[in-house]
């Protein structure tokens, strides 16, 4: 991909470090040399995509980031341009890294019930905000909410499976902790149900540091445990009453039984604690 100290842009941005690395490109942290003999010294991150003959999926990308760029939630995207054989997004830089390091490697959240309920209220604000605008994202996970603010505040990212179908038939697309069990099996799946299901698991990293199982099918044995008895989970883990009583909603499998996200919101908002004493 990109080498590291070069410049690109026409020459406005200096590369200086690697951020990260996904299935569709590299993520890299990137100086603003027009404000280099400023006070207000900018970074942006820059993730670097190779160009292909079809850029259809790319130009989903963009256009569907775009739309939404201006939520509080989301990661701004400033502009899509082509650098060589590469095309660059260009987006703002989220000092703390993603909501995956702070959950894994910091443990910046667990027993802080406030921290969790804004966090979480913050990300369900900027998939509703994504709904409104006919748009899912179909691979909320941690590593696609970047951090800052020692981690108070989050924002949504990396649209490069979103799609404006209501009704997909892209089955298995996603990640597997994260996907519902009717994107696992097919043939269709309501989109929007199927970031609600995502949401679920993030809420169990966020409150408990782990997901729920493995892959929501039936050779997951946790996930059988799970349909045998819907209150397993709270079984096993220190869930309270009222956010066993979410995660219920929200891992309904029949998807038209899901919570939506407004119940969602409401429901979060009368939590006290999210792990029991």
């Amino acid at each position: 991909m990109l080498a590291l100290n070069t410049v690109v842009d026409g020459g406005r941005f200096h590369i200086l470090d690697i951020l990260g690395k996904g299935g569709s490109g590299v993520a890299y942290l990137a100086f603003d040399l027009h404000r280099s003999t400023s006070n207000t010294a900018k970074y942006y991150a820059i993730k670097c995509l190779l160009r292909k003959s079809d850029q259809s999926d790319l130009l989903r990308e963009v256009q569907l980031h775009k739309c939404v760029s201006k939520h509080e939630n989301i990661v701004t995207l400033r502009r899509c341009v082509p650098e060589g054989q590469f095309q660059i997004l260009i987006m703002d830089y989220c000092a703390d890294g993603d909501l995956f390091r702070l959950i894994i490697q910091q443990h910046r959240y667990f027993g802080n019930d406030e921290l969790i309920k804004d966090v979480f209220l913050q990300i369900i604000d900027a998939v509703a905000y994504c709904h409104s605008r006919g748009i899912y994202h179909r691979d909320l996970k941690p590593e696609n909410i970047l951090c800052s603010h020692d981690g108070t505040k989050v924002y949504l990212t990396d649209f490069g499976l979103a799609t404006q179908e209501p009704i997909s038939h892209d089955v298995g697309i996603g990640s597997g902790y994260y996907m519902s069990p009717e994107c696992n099996a097919g043939p269709k799946y309501d989109s929007a149900m199927n970031d609600v299901w995502s949401l679920g698991v993030i809420l169990m990293n966020l409150c408990y540091g782990r997901n729920p199982w493995a892959r929501a099918d039936l050779l997951d044995e946790t996930f059988r445990a799970f349909l045998s008895d819907p209150n397993y989970l709270a079984s096993i883990l220190p869930i309270p009453p009222a956010v066993n009583s979410i995660l219920k909603g929200l891992f309904a499998l029949n998807p038209g039984c899901r919570m939506t996200l407004d119940q969602l919101r409401t429901a979060i908002l009368k939590v006290d604690h999210f792990i029991m004493s």
